[in-house]
């Protein structure tokens, strides 16, 4: 992963927000651009309103506090690049929708909507005339299951709608076949379908149905009034599967950033301390204690299902208890340590897949994002999802490649 300096980062989020799409083009171009425009920042808003536009201002503004050697409190945005069809790509070790999602370097910023379009167009001979809006419309609704908005794109049985069908599942075949399962899993005398995720949050959607009630009202005249509720109610068919879990884990890896970020420094080298004293003391033949304690066999078993190291443990883990985990589980929880402590702790803000930080810390939040979404390709975590779904223990997800994490680690736009 390339890092940059504070300043860059305040010249990437000026351009970032600036209403000519800069923010898909590469690092350096929009470095290049805030350079050769930095005495003239302010005017490119004048007589001109866009969506960003007040970020834009802000942004301008930190960098002139900055130009005068004056502390700032700006916070500087990177978005994930395609989020659901980033982590569906990610659990199922899609190499090509990881790299439609910047996930694989190509040297550019990706767009997978625009690839969409692009392959769209070579299907069927000539340049698709329709809106990248609603391409990404289509290509986000279409992961969670959606038929009717690609019919209002594209048409209902048309060619257009055929042609995006086979582009998407060209673009990001692991994400597509991915839906097929999670459409599939729906359990159709299930009152809720509940998961635990990595860290030990438990995912609870229960099955309701919109339900209509006439209320008479004997005291005025038996005048009547519609009452809406949603009353719980098992479902034959439903496809909220598809969008839930693929939120869960979105969710969770907003969690994991938040525990690589937030931290006490304190406590994290004192946990680090003791992992390093156990795997001495291992190296030189010292045999695993089996686990005896309630805590840690809670976060043991998230462990070993999902295959997912989670920071989560650091709140259980004490000198008298680090022992009882597996050499493994503890080398992987030092990898994640060594990491925290090299960049420090610090605060950051999330909005969905919306990472914010000060220009110092960009690199530590781009760095800890590929490296959590790395260790999702390695692990089980769709697999321990809807093994919970189905309430067994005994079925298989193969990965399309086993060494998507490689590629995720040398990655420079997973965040854009």
């Amino acid at each position: 992963m390339k890092e940059y300096s504070s300043w860059e980062y305040l010249l990437i989020d000026v351009a970032n927000n600036h209403h000519t799409k800069l923010d898909k083009t590469t690092f350096e171009t929009r470095i290049e651009w805030a350079k050769a425009n930095l005495d003239r920042l302010e005017d490119e808003a004048k007589d001109r309103i866009w969506k960003t536009r007040p970020l834009y201002l802000k942004a301008c503004m930190a960098i002139r506090d900055t130009q005068k050697g004056e502390p700032i409190g700006h916070l500087v945005g990177m978005d994930a690049v395609n989020s659901g069809m980033q982590i569906m790509s990610v659990v199922t070790g899609c190499i090509s929708g990881a790299r439609a999602t910047g996930l694989i370097d190509t040297n550019e910023r990706a767009n997978a909507y625009e690839q969409c379009r692009n392959v769209m167009s070579q299907l069927l001979g000539s340049a698709v005339e329709v809106d990248e809006a609603l391409v990404k419309k289509s290509v986000m609704t279409s992961l969670y299951g959606s038929e009717k908005e690609p019919e209002k794109a594209f048409g209902k049985g048309t060619a257009e709608l055929a042609a995006f069908e086979e582009a998407l599942f060209i673009v990001a075949p692991g994400a597509v076949e991915l839906l097929s399962v999670l459409l599939a899993s729906w359990q159709s005398n299930a009152l809720s379908h509940t998961w635990i995720m990595p860290d030990g949050w438990t995912v609870d959607n229960k099955v309701t149905v919109k339900t209509n009630h006439q209320i008479e009202v004997d005291e005025l005249d038996h005048h009547t009034f519609d009452y809406t509720y949603y009353r719980s109610e098992a479902l034959p068919r439903a496809k909220k599967n598809a969008a839930n879990v693929t939120h869960s884990i979105d969710a969770y890896v907003l969690r994991a950033m938040i525990a690589r970020t937030n931290f006490d420094e304190v406590e994290i080298q004192e946990i680090d301390h003791w992992i390093m004293s156990v795997l001495m003391d291992r190296s030189f033949g010292k045999a695993v204690v089996p686990i005896t304690d309630e805590h840690i066999i809670k976060y043991q078993k998230h462990y070993m299902r999902s295959g997912m190291p989670d920071m989560s443990i650091c709140n259980a883990l004490t000198e008298a208890n680090v022992h009882q985990l597996t050499t493994k589980h503890l080398k992987e929880l030092r990898r994640i340590l060594t990491a925290m402590r090299h960049y420090g702790a610090f605060e950051m803000i999330t909005i969905h897949d919306d990472y914010k930080a000060h220009p110092n810390n960009m690199n530590a939040v781009r760095f800890h994002y590929k490296e959590i979404l790395a260790e999702l390709a390695d692990s089980r975590i769709i697999e321990d999802i809807i093994n919970q779904i189905y309430g067994v223990d005994n079925l298989t997800i193969s990965k399309l490649t086993p060494d998507l994490s490689q590629h995720i680690r040398n990655s420079n736009y997973h965040l854009s």
